[in-house]
Formats: structure tokens, sequence, C-alpha cells
């Protein structure tokens, strides 16, 4: 992966949990980031960032049909679960 991974922000490292996409999207660009792909996060581009995150639903940047794509924890490509926002 040749991008950078974060879960905590701020000079205390803060820890974001159960945000809204919207929310999510906005704390990143607050860091002056984005939103992971849904490739980069099937990837594992994001394992090992920090927070206890590998085991959650995390937002992606990816767009679908009325539906934001989440992926579970690590990865694995086989976890894929539509949600709604």
């Amino acid at each position: 992966c040749v991008i950078w991974g974060e879960s905590k922000f701020g000079d205390n490292g803060i820890c974001h949990h159960e945000k809204t996409h919207d929310e999510a999207k906005n704390i990143c660009a607050n860091y002056g980031g984005r939103l992971c792909t849904k490739t980069e996060l099937e990837n594992d581009c994001t394992s090992g960032s920090g927070c206890s995150h590998d085991s959650d639903l995390i937002w992606s940047s990816t767009p679908g049909t009325e539906k934001a794509y989440v992926v579970c924890g690590k990865g694995t490509g086989d976890s894929l679960t539509p949600c709604t926002e």
C-alpha cells in the first residue's frame, strides 16, 4: 500500500468510534485526509493503524448505488457489507 492510514487524530491521539459516514468523512477532511477506498481496505492498508478498529466495520470513500460500502476489520474481501447511511 502506498497510502498512510491513521485512526488516532490530533495532539492527544483521539480515537473516533461509531461515527456516521459523513462524520467519518469530515473527521478525515479536518486533518487533511480522506476515507480509504474499498480496494485500499480490502488490501489491508489500514490494518494495525490504531484504536483497535481491526475487527470493526470501516467506512470507505467508494460510492455504491445509494449505499456506502464498509469493510469488516482487516478487509478480507469476503466480508463486504453494503450499508445505508
